[in-house]
């Protein structure tokens, strides 16, 4: 009869005879009922006696210690449960990978199958790719896996959560997790509360974990950076002299930087926008560069618009519209709201300080010319409406 771990007896006993321990060897033979020969070939790297001897223990040793870590976890307060809790996947992974670089394809299947059911659910992608990785050569050409191997996982947690995270790995002995973790995760430490849950879950998801907080200070070119030629044009434009009804110059006032140039005539850099040299402006016709500092001119007669010139905004509120409102209009002039509702019905309202005048009786309209200019004031009667 066979031994299930024929590979593993096979290489034991050519230790064994490699080693001139003959006796010992024929003993294992009949213990193990093997009935094959043992060839004297040279042991390769992935039947070393070293992972035989271990092999039988990595699974043991990998299963144990997640589990553990999964149980104190699970334990732990609830403000600090869900950030520990984003380690689980990275070492699931690391762990995985570890066992099968290590040639325990079989271990690394069943550490699979135990602990892949306990995933997030939008894991699922990965978690396919990861399946299908069982030898060293796929380790190396699923993407996924080189990803993995090449970059370290990234991991926010606040300074609390990582204390009590890395009190229970260094007291419960866990150097196979304390490893895995300083060789392949990088833990983000910030300073305050830790997280809730839901702001976990609006950023996860990332194959290669979070953004890490230096990521997020480059310097970013949101201005845009205007053509030189224009602000020159408008620069000139304004020191123009302005004559007067008499036919004498006016007396110039002091203007302020609208046009976005500095001293001498000179365009002013902004300070969000990209160096002047680093994209070149296309070359513009003669009609188009008129057409641009036109515009230009127009913008800067605009009204300033800031913090301390803020518009003029109005609020109205319709008390009691039991009807349903379903649309307002403003007139031109802004001295009528009108209001329809649900049941069909318009309302108007005024806004002005006079109050709206009530139309006269249907016989009387029609006596009304409608080609005449005052049309308006000839609608209303003189009754103002209460």
């Amino acid at each position: 009869m066979e031994p299930k771990d024929s590979q593993g007896l096979h290489v034991v006993l050519q230790f064994l005879q490699k080693n001139n321990m003959k006796a010992t060897a024929e003993a294992l033979k009949q213990e193990a009922g093997w009935s094959g020969e043992v060839f004297d070939e040279q042991m390769s790297t992935s039947g070393d006696i070293s992972s035989v001897l271990t092999r039988t223990e990595d699974l043991t040793q990998y299963t144990t210690s997640y589990t553990n870590l999964q149980a104190f976890i699970d334990k732990s307060l609830d403000m600090y449960k869900s950030e520990m809790s984003q380690v689980l996947w990275p070492l699931f992974v690391y762990l995985y990978l570890d066992l099968v670089g290590r040639g325990c394809t079989k271990d690394a299947k069943q550490f699979y199958g135990r602990f892949s059911m306990e995933q997030d659910a939008f894991r699922d992608d990965e978690l396919r790719s990861l399946a299908v990785i069982e030898t060293i050569e796929h380790i190396q050409s699923v993407e996924m896996a080189r990803m993995f191997r090449l970059k370290k996982y990234v991991v926010r947690m606040s300074r609390e959560a990582f204390q009590c995270l890395l009190r229970h790995l260094q007291e419960g002995d866990q150097s196979l997790l304390l490893n895995t973790m300083n060789t392949h995760v990088s833990v983000d430490v910030y300073e305050g509360m830790p997280r809730t849950t839901r702001e976990i879950e609006a950023v996860a998801g990332g194959i290669a974990g979070e953004g890490i907080t230096a990521v997020n200070k480059t310097k970013v070119w949101y201005g845009v950076r205007k053509d030189p030629e224009l602000l020159m044009a408008a620069a000139a434009d304004q020191e123009e002299e302005e004559i007067g009804e008499d036919g004498k110059p006016k007396k110039k006032k002091p203007k302020k930087d609208t046009a976005g140039t500095g001293k001498k005539g000179k365009p002013a850099p902004s300070a969000n926008a990209p160096p002047a040299n680093r994209v070149p402006f296309p070359e513009l016709k003669n009609h188009e560069k008129e057409l641009k500092i036109q515009a230009l001119r127009e913008t800067t007669k605009k009204a300033k618009v800031d913090s301390n010139h803020m518009p003029s905004i109005c609020f109205y509120t319709l008390l009691n519209a039991h009807e349903g409102l379903c649309c307002v209009s403003v007139s031109d002039d802004s001295t009528v709201v009108s209001t329809g509702f649900a049941n069909s019905s318009i309302r108007l309202w005024a806004i002005a300080p006079q109050k709206l005048k009530s139309l006269k009786t249907p016989s009387e309209l029609e006596k009304i010319d409608l080609e005449s200019s005052n049309l308006m004031e000839k609608l209303c009667d003189d009754r103002w409406i209460v």
